[in-house]
């Protein structure tokens, strides 16, 4: 994935891994409200055949792949304590920080201003070499 974007979050990555075809467009925008279908028409297959193939070469489902990219960036991101919640939200594709707020809880197993606070609590403490 591509996070590596000095002050943005990138979101463009291409097609992961070797699932790559002509016919496979990459994955370009995080923000687009991406289906499998959409997917599978671009590569000219159906939807199930798609979806195996994927499987698969990548090992995971399109839509698990799309929320994993989705919560990595977010994880940059809120790394780098920039942005508010909404802007970050709509960045990656949530129409409201509640639903990305649930998305992110339910992947990571905590709301993202405690994962943001904790990311800064343990910088602090690499700093001064006290742990909290």
């Amino acid at each position: 994935m591509d996070v590596n974007a000095p002050d943005i979050i990138s979101t463009s990555i291409s097609c992961p891994g070797s699932f790559c075809t002509p016919r496979t467009p990459p994955l370009t925008d995080v923000r687009r409200g991406w289906t499998v279908a959409e997917l599978a028409k671009h590569a000219g297959m159906s939807r199930s055949a798609f979806a195996t193939r994927f499987v698969a070469t990548v090992g995971c489902a399109p839509m698990e792949y799309l929320l994993k990219w989705r919560m990595s960036l977010a994880q940059v991101a809120l790394s780098r304590g920039r942005k508010s919640l909404d802007h970050l939200a709509e960045e990656i594709g949530y129409e409201a920080a509640s639903a990305f707020s649930t998305a992110f809880r339910r992947r990571l197993g905590c709301p993202p201003g405690a994962f943001a606070r904790s990311l800064r609590r343990a910088r602090q403490s690499a700093v001064t070499g006290v742990r909290s």
